[in-house]
C-alpha cells in the first residue's frame, strides 16, 4: 500500500479521507497533507515499536533501505572507544579482524561486572576483585569484549594495530524506520508530497497507518467518537496481528529431530 494514489484511490491519504470524510479525494482543507504525513509517521514509529516488541530472533529491518544494517570502520591503536552507528536501536553483535585477516567475535560484558570481577592472562573473566574500567585488560591486543556506553561502545582490550581499509569493525545492529520525512518537520518516513514510497513492514499491516491518522484525527472532535471508537477497534485488532505474526517468526527454523534409543534386547 503506497502512500498516495490519486489515481487508484487505494494509497494511505485516500484511505484516510475515505475514512472520516465518505470520499477517497483528497480533503486538504480539513485535515491538511502535512498533518496526514505527521500523524501517519507516528503511527509507523508505533507499529515499529510494536515489531521491535515482538521480533524474538528475527532481525527485522526497514525494506526501504538499500543497505544491510551492518557498520563498518576502522580500528585504532589503543583506542577503546567507538561509535555506535546514528540510528541503530539494538546492538546484535560486534566483529573485530585482525592484523592477519581473521574475524572474531566480541563478547558484551556490563561495566559493572568489570568493576565486580578479574580475568586471567588469557582474558577469561573469572575470581572477584574491585577493579576499575580503566585497568580492566589494559594492555592492547584482540579485543574480547566490549561495553555499551552512551552513544558508544568500548572494546577490551583496545586493539593492537590501526587499520585504514575501512572495514576491520563491524557492528550488527536493528535500525529505525527509514526516516526521511524528519528533514521536513514531519516526523517519520513520509512527508506530504510522497507518492509511491510505502512503509517499510508487510504490506498486511499497512492499513494500521490509515486507522491510526483517522483516530488521531478523532481526538477532541466528540461528533466523530463513532468513527474514533472504530478506528482504535482497527488499531487494536493490527497490533494483535503483528504481534502475533512477529512472535512465531521462529515457525521457519527446523526442528532437530532427535533418534529415539531402541531396545534390541
Amino acid at each position: 500500500m503506497i502512500y498516495s494514489d490519486t489515481t487508484n484511490k487505494l494509497g494511505i491519504v485516500e484511505k484516510i479521507d475515505f475514512l472520516l470524510f465518505g470520499s477517497s479525494t483528497a480533503n486538504t482543507t480539513e485535515y491538511p497533507l502535512a498533518d496526514k504525513a505527521r500523524e501517519v509517521n507516528e503511527w509507523y514509529r508505533k507499529v515499529m515499536a510494536w515489531i521491535f516488541e515482538y521480533a524474538g530472533n528475527w532481525s527485522f529491518d526497514d525494506i526501504n533501505y538499500t543497505d544491510l544494517p551492518i557498520a563498518r570502520g576502522n580500528c585504532t591503536s589503543g583506542q577503546r572507544d567507538y561509535t555506535f552507528p546514528s540510528d541503530y536501536v539494538e546492538i546484535e553483535q560486534i566483529h573485530y579482524k585482525d592484523a592477519n585477516g581473521i574475524w572474531h567475535k566480541v563478547v558484551p560484558l556490563d561495566r559493572a561486572e568489570i568493576s565486580g570481577v578479574g580475568t586471567s592472562e588469557s582474558g577469561v573473566i573469572g575470581g572477584v576483585v574491585n577493579q576499575a574500567s580503566e585497568e580492566f585488560l589494559k594492555t592492547n591486543g584482540t579485543p574480547k569484549y566490549y561495553d555499551k556506553f552512551a552513544n558508544s561502545y568500548w572494546l577490551y582490550p583496545a586493539p593492537n594495530r590501526t587499520s585504514t581499509d575501512g572495514d576491520s569493525l563491524r557492528v550488527y545492529y536493528t535500525r529505525d524506520a527509514s526516516l526521511t520525512g524528519t528533514t521536513s518537520g514531519q516526523g517519520g518516513p513520509f512527508v506530504s508530497g510522497d507518492t509511491t514510497k510505502a512503509p517499510g513492514f508487510n504490506r498486511l499491516w499497512h492499513p494500521v497507518l490509515a486507522y491510526g491518522a483517522v483516530y488521531n484525527y478523532c481526538l477532541g472532535r466528540p461528533s466523530l467518537a463513532s468513527i474514533k471508537q472504530d478506528a482504535f477497534l482497527e488499531t487494536e485488532r493490527f497490533r494483535i496481528l503483528i504481534s502475533e505474526h512477529y512472535a512465531r517468526r521462529k515457525k521457519d527454523e527446523r526442528s532437530r529431530l532427535v533418534p529415539t534409543r531402541q531396545d534390541n534386547r
